[in-house]
């Protein structure tokens, strides 16, 4: 205890004694490899004071306060002089970048950041890099202001965000988007996705953002469009600690007086199930098939009694965050840690959401679409989020550790009234009541260790744990039909009280070993390998409640579970349970994916650069589960139902036009593989949309060849100008289809041969060129073209072999003509993504603006009668203005407008010579947003 106490004592003194002192920290790059300069010598002129860069290329260094010049050497470099001002217990960074060829000496007063936390930083990334890359940097987060990544990525070529959480990319789909967490793969708390809810990434602990358009050995082999790699910081370079707070109001929902909910559990504000909507039978309970009393009295009465929803307060959205970190330096040893944590509540309302089933009509003369289905009501949610990051990280010598812990968890709540009819065969009209609540939840546990073996060798390994559960507990629908006038429970009709859980909880345990050399000029072998086990277990249960007696009953749903209306020995005719375990409702899933890599760059000549390698991938996918009775029903007990051994080249040459152009050209092939629900047995029904997807055993991933030609112009700075064209193949790429014979359900199914092709553009360039006064105006843009064809006949359709084609042809209308190819579901043919940025930094204001596009696509395929379902453009328009005051600037104030041009989300129908039909359609509504923070 002494002893403890004594060191503390040491410590205090020894930051006591330098607390007139400043820091100069900062990272020196290799212009050479495009890499941190390991063992560089930053020296201060005229003084002893020396230091060295460790194997991340960073350095920290105690001065007392005045103006220094900073010389920066290393063997065979030319030297960097750069003057720096070093202020009482602050830090400054002053970063540099070594070259062979020229000598950069200049004298500055102010930080020039160019590492990859900056913009010109990441730039230099982008230039050395051997693969086509874009990004953000955490400077790029600073200056626009956004609180969490959703909002600033939609800045980045050919990126879009669906839903305000998922990135595609060059308008391809989730299933060709990867999203990895510090160059690890971890789900998302929507598992069945491929890419990660960026939205639970605050932008103040990021280091950079990384998205990869081509593949190289040395990155995952299951992605086409994009691999998003989000990099957190592990050494801040200042200390910081910050809190905020922020309302979003929407107009059309806030305030509302139509706003509904139900009384859900005690804990739904931090996104938790507080156990009162558990399932309260076991999964075998023997359910007695007709009504006996108390038996069926005692099951009716242990579920939950609310059924309806009721009005509420729908207040506007609220948000606060609170990040620390910091980097503590010893003679031996420098720590760093972050922490941060977000939390947010929004509530949305939608007074028109609509959802229909539409039919081409019998015969080939009839062109207007005719309803089969239709659904109209009011939707109110309640959604929660939070997470909390912490990381802590050591370094010395040449070696460094970190550990990192994510958690993220949300709930979200909702009441549903509308009304749904049936236009084509019952003609029931009916009253819907729902009540859902899903909570989701993501731990993941890191492990990171980088070890510079000597002054060419690497070694770097990783080590990821990811718990993830998506529990929906007691999803609660009510139907009375409204056919006859008065409201009866008709089973003809379709009405009924019905009741499921569902309950998905999946592991991942991923381990990563990377291992590289530079040799020569410019020269570098890199190898390793991924080892990553995921398991799953689903299972649904689902009860239903019936009356003997179907009329005279009330329209209020609570009704059917007041204590007096229950079946019991005087109320023969009240509710009661029905409920009958269902084996096809649960399986288990686990995938094994083994991969090895080897990748090789140098230099041909002085101006091109060839990067070749090769990964081996082998994915194996185990399913136990049944499918549902009846002729065709099988039993799988582990069966192995994926099995592939993948080899996936990838080789490009890197022109070096002169020192500010360069020409990229690559080929590479990966892969897509099925998720576990896709690759399943189970049926899940939506109760909000009535719609069920259906899982296919009898998938197979999707093989990718790529090729890609890219354009870079670099100006000065973080300027730049970049034009691409890509090509792609597809082998078996999946799309969702709805079945002829049942337009609410959907199912994958392997689409043959597809092709894709595009090209983007891109601009980044600060005004001042057109004019001094503009200086502080920057302009971004970019724009991706892409067109898609699905070769038709390669798409079996049944198990007689029949082709999309074939039957697209038998239900084709007079006069239409039928091509060879149509689009590829998912893919949009253009996304436009345009912003622009006023930044003033004597007055700490910043404003910004940004608009975001993606053309109408093929959403869901049709089949026979059922016509294609695409998406329509959504116009976002958002605005964000903040301003810095106070001492130190440590005050701020954000505003932001979202979705200023009010657009909707809209999904249609679309068929030959008829009028577009509503397949849903809701309003998002305009947000005006205010934020304020305080830096400590």
């Amino acid at each position: 205890m002494k002893k403890a106490i004594f060191t503390l004592t040491l410590v205090l003194t020894a930051l006591l004694g330098n607390a007139q002192d400043g820091f100069l920290r900062g990272t020196v790059v290799d212009q050479d490899y495009g890499e941190p300069a390991v063992n560089a010598t930053v020296e201060i002129e005229g003084t002893a004071i020396k230091g060295l860069t460790d194997f991340d290329g960073n350095y920290s260094i105690t001065l007392p306060a005045g103006t220094y010049n900073v010389r920066y050497t290393m063997f065979g470099m030319q030297p960097v002089v750069a003057n720096v001002t070093i202020l009482e217990g602050e830090v400054t960074i002053q970063d540099a970048v070594l070259q062979s060829g020229s000598q950069v000496i200049g004298d500055v007063d102010i930080v020039v950041q160019a590492t990859r936390n900056s913009e010109v930083g990441l730039v230099l990334e982008r230039k050395n890099t051997s693969n086509v890359m874009d990004g953000l940097s955490s400077q790029t987060f600073r200056k626009i202001g956004d609180s969490n990544l959703s909002g600033a990525i939609g800045r980045v070529t050919g990126v879009s965000v669906q839903d305000g959480k998922y990135v595609y990319v060059r308008g391809l789909g989730d299933r060709y988007t990867k999203t990895t967490l510090n160059g690890m793969t971890i789900p998302g708390l929507d598992p069945d996705k491929n890419s990660v809810q960026i939205d639970i990434f605050p932008t103040k602990t990021l280091e950079n953002v990384m998205i990869y358009k081509t593949f190289s050995a040395n990155l995952y082999g299951d992605f086409t469009g994009g691999l998003v790699n989000v990099e957190t910081k592990s050494f801040p370079e200042v200390p910081t600690t910050q809190i905020s707070v922020g309302a979003t109001y929407f107009p059309a929902m806030h305030f509302n007086s139509d706003f509904i909910l139900y009384d859900g559990g005690n804990f739904d504000w931090a996104g938790f199930d507080d156990g009162t909507r558990a399932f309260p039978l076991s999964q075998y309970e023997d359910v007695p098939a007709n009504p006996t009393y108390p038996r069926s009295t005692d099951l009716t009465n242990s579920f939950g009694k609310t059924m309806a929803a009721e009005s509420a307060l729908a207040l506007p959205n609220f948000s606060l965050s609170f990040n620390t970190g910091d980097q503590i330096n010893t003679e031996n040893v420098t720590y760093g840690y972050n922490f941060v944590m977000n939390y947010q509540i929004q509530n949305t309302y939608y007074d028109e959401y609509v959802s229909n089933v539409f039919l081409k009509p019998v015969g080939s003369e009839n062109y207007e679409l005719f309803q089969d289905e239709g659904r109209e009501g009011n939707l109110g949610q309640r959604s929660v989020l939070w997470s909390a990051l912490g990381s802590g990280a050591m370094k010395w010598g040449t070696n460094s550790l970190e550990v990192l812990l994510l958690h993220s968890q949300g709930g979200e709540s909702s009441a549903s009234q509308r009304w749904s009819q049936n236009y084509n065969q019952t003609g029931a009209l009916l009253r819907e009541e729902i009540l859902t609540y899903t909570q989701r939840s993501l731990t993941n546990n890191m492990l990171i260790g980088k070890h510079q073996l000597d002054d060419n060798w690497k070694l770097e390994w990783r080590n990821s744990f990811t718990v993830s559960r998506v529990y929906d507990p007691d999803f609660r629908t009510t139907s009375i039909s409204y056919t006859s006038g008065s409201p009866t429970l008709s089973v003809g009709d379709g009405a009924g009280i019905n009741r499921f859980w569902r309950d998905l909880n999946e592991w991942n345990e991923s381990f990563r070993a990377d291992v590289s050399r530079n040799y020569g000029e410019g020269g570098k072998v890199s190898f390793g390998g991924v080892v990553d086990f995921k398991s799953r277990d689903f299972v649904i249960y689902n009860a239903n409640f019936r009356r003997r007696e179907t009329s005279n009953i009330s329209e209020d749903p609570n009704w059917f579970f007041e204590e007096e209306n229950i079946f019991s020995d005087v109320n023969p005719d009240g509710t009661y349970v029905r409920y009958n375990f269902e084996p096809s409702n649960a399986f288990t899933s686990s995938q094994n994916i083994f991969s090895a890599y080897v990748l090789n760059e140098h230099y041909l000549s002085t101006r091109i650069k060839a990067i070749y390698g090769l990964r081996v991938e082998q994915g194996l996918m185990y399913y136990t589960g049944e499918t549902q009775p009846g002729p065709s029903y099988e039993q799988f007990n582990n069966a192995n139902t994926l099995n592939e051994l993948n080899f996936l080249p990838s080789a490009a040459l890197v022109y070096d036009l002169n020192e500010s152009m360069k020409l990229r050209a690559s080929y590479s092939m990966t892969l897509a593989r099925p998720s576990f629900k896709e690759k399943s047995a189970a049926q899940i029904f939506d109760p909000l949309t009535k719609r069920t997807f259906i899982g296919n055993l009898d998938l197979e991933q999707t093989n990718v060849n790529n090729f890609d030609l890219r354009y870079e112009w670099f100006f000065e700075g973080a300027d730049l100008f970049a034009v691409s064209g890509f090509y792609k193949t597809f082998e078996n790429h999946i799309e969702l289809v709805s079945f002829q014979t049942a337009p609410d359900n959907i199912t994958p199914r392997n689409a043959g041969s597809s092709t894709v092709f595009g090209a983007e553009v891109e601009i980044s360039k600060s005004l001042e060129f057109l004019a001094e006064s503009l200086k502080n105006f920057k302009l971004g843009g970019n724009f991706s073209y892409v067109e898609s064809r699905v070769d038709l006949h390669s798409v079996i359709v049944d198990a007689n072999g029949q082709t999309e084609f074939e039957l697209r042809q038998a239900n084709l209308r007079d006069g239409e003509e039928l091509k060879e190819y149509r689009p590829m579901a998912g893919q949009a043919p253009y996304t436009l993504n345009l912003n622009l940025n006023y930044a003033h930094p004597e007055s700490g204001l910043n404003l910004s603006a940004a608009y975001n596009v993606q053309g109408t696509f093929l959403a869901i395929v049709g089949s026979g009668r059922v016509p294609d379902v695409y998406t329509v453009p959504f116009h976002s328009l958002n605005f964000n203005a903040f301003m810095d005051f106070g001492e130190e600037s440590r005050h701020r104030i954000t505003l932001g407008v979202n979705n200023a041009l009010n657009g909707e989300r809209h999904n249609v129908y679309r068929s030959f010579r008829a009028q577009d039909e509503t397949y849903s359609r809701f309003l998002p509504g305009v947000g005006i947003s205010l934020k304020y923070g305080y830096r400590f």
